[in-house]
């Protein structure tokens, strides 16, 4: 197995060594049970490589009303839980959106993408080779700004109040 020109033979060797601590990576290599513990995964948040893209998504579709009730877009086979979801004929019926002129299931226009996960009440997005991925982020984001609109919007409408005592709190006396 070989990422560029690092192997995980390299990697496992480097992780033996006493003087290694923890290491943490972002393209990571399967190692063995024994050194998990050293060799962490770092968060992916956003990919750098559609920050304008997603910029321009947050400002199209930051508001949009919460019209579906789940969102599954393209994954690739990274994980068992993920083998498990592509085998899943409700995900492959899901998928005929996102299939190219070619068959392959990818997301060939980012803005289609960002508002159907916009428009969405729930994300599918199972972990990858470690335990985040760009959805994860992309769908949190969007959640907060579906709350942040909502808040705003409900501001105008409701009174804050201070909370009601406990039932079981005796009532306070007269004076």
């Amino acid at each position: 197995n070989r990422l560029g020109f690092v192997t995980s033979g390299d990697v496992e060797a480097t992780l033996r060594s006493d003087r290694i601590v923890r290491w943490y990576s972002q393209n990571m290599f399967a190692v063995p049970k024994t050194y998990q513990d050293k060799y962490r995964g770092l968060p992916y948040g956003i990919d750098y490589t559609k920050a304008e893209q997603y910029r321009k998504c947050l400002r199209d579709f930051g508001n949009v009303p919460k019209k579906d009730t789940l969102f599954l877009s393209p994954l690739r086979n990274t994980s068992k839980v993920r083998e498990v979801l592509l085998n899943l004929s409700e995900y492959r019926n899901a998928m005929r959106a996102f299939t190219g002129k070619n068959g392959a299931r990818r997301i060939e226009n980012y803005s289609y993408y960002c508002e159907r996960l916009a428009r969405a009440r729930f994300v599918i997005s199972p972990e990858g080779d470690r335990p985040d991925c760009f959805r994860h982020w992309e769908a949190a984001d969007a959640a907060r700004r579906a709350n942040e609109a909502l808040l705003a919007e409900l501001s105008g409408h409701v009174q804050r109040c201070a909370p009601r005592a406990a039932a079981w709190e005796a009532p306070a006396a007269d004076g």
